[in-house]
């Protein structure tokens, strides 16, 4: 997320539930941790509307490092139809809302990986 304050409480509501939490404050940040991160990431929770690389985007060239990526999409605002069909045509696990609720965060995270 581009968004400190949302990193911020993303990163304490996930560490609070166990997990150990990676951020990135734009697209192409987190492209290049998938790269260089392979096999440590579980989970990702991405932002539609992020600065260099918008949460589209990056997903797609997520997928094309790691095709079994699970991808969580999230934004501020209400989902759009064309959210909706980028969600469940390119297999992504979801949309949560920001901002985030901790006990729906919390059971869309553990639901998606299985903890």
């Amino acid at each position: 997320d581009d968004e400190r304050v949302i990193r911020t409480v993303g990163t304490q509501i996930l560490s609070s539930m166990g997990y150990d939490v990676a951020t990135a404050e734009n697209g192409l940040e987190a492209v290049k941790y998938i790269e260089e991160h392979p096999d440590e990431v579980n989970l990702v929770i991405l932002d539609v509307v992020m600065p260099k690389l918008n949460g589209p985007d990056t997903f797609l060239r997520m997928k094309a490092i790691q095709p079994g990526i699970k991808v969580l999409l999230s934004s501020g605002f209400a989902m759009t139809p064309e959210i909706r069909d980028f969600v469940e045509t390119e297999g992504l696990c979801g949309f949560v809302q920001k901002p985030y609720r901790a006990m729906l965060l919390s059971q869309q995270v553990a639901g998606i990986i299985g903890h």
